[in-house]
């Protein structure tokens, strides 16, 4: 096997495109973190202000959606680039059969022509040897 192909086998693991992860699959996860997120920050506060303690700045909860936005756009760029590389990767696969089909296809044409020569000297050489009989 071609050592880049390998390595790129390797990188890219997993290797089946339904284990990449939609953008529904994202917009859903990343509406899930946000929400978690809120909802933390919200009982931490509420925690803070019954305990009579300082309330937590409002900047932690847009630091928490900066970072879930920073996560999803990540992610989504690491999705497409890997089915980037899949694609990319089906096509040399592609190639690569295309390739071993007409090789297959040229070494049966050259079988079958050696065949038909070897058949073609046998004949003659049995019509020599039967007029050698003849005679």
């Amino acid at each position: 096997m071609d050592d880049s192909l390998q390595s790129d086998l390797i990188q890219f693991y997993p290797t089946d495109r339904l284990s990449i992860a939609s953008d529904d699959t994202v917009v859903n996860n990343t509406h899930e973190m946000r929400t978690s997120s809120q909802s933390s920050y919200e009982s931490t506060q509420t925690a803070n202000q019954s305990n009579s303690l300082p309330a937590i700045s409002p900047a932690v909860g847009d630091i928490f959606e900066s970072l879930t936005n920073q996560i999803r756009d990540t992610f989504h760029m690491v999705t497409q680039q890997n089915a980037a590389n899949l694609s990319m990767m089906e096509d040399r696969f592609q190639n690569q059969i295309t390739q071993l089909k007409e090789e297959i296809f040229n070494l049966r044409e050259i079988l079958i022509n050696k065949s038909l020569n070897l058949i073609t000297f046998n004949l003659k050489d049995q019509k020599l040897l039967l007029q050698k009989l003849k005679l």
